[in-house]
């Protein structure tokens, strides 16, 4: 058996996460950020954006609300496809 046959489905939310992500990321890079930068701004750790831009942890709501204030965007900006 391979891995493709025991993989589960993505769930909707880790897409989320991964929408958010990438425009958390676009919205960096248009402000021609690097990561460390954009880091030290909102006070994360910059192992904590580049997995946030991967989607491969939970936004939480108080995360989320940094990013859009520190980029002067609402919240909905980052659920965009």
């Amino acid at each position: 058996m391979n891995d493709t046959a025991t993989r589960k489905p993505r769930s909707p939310k880790s897409e989320i996460l991964k929408i958010i992500g990438n425009n958390i990321r676009q919205l960096r890079c248009h402000h021609d950020m690097k990561s460390s930068e954009l880091a030290n701004a909102i006070g994360f750790h910059p192992v904590s954006i580049s997995k946030y831009e991967n989607g491969h942890i939970n936004m939480t709501v108080t995360a989320l609300e940094r990013f859009a204030i520190f980029f002067a965007v609402p919240i909905e900006e980052f659920f965009k496809k």
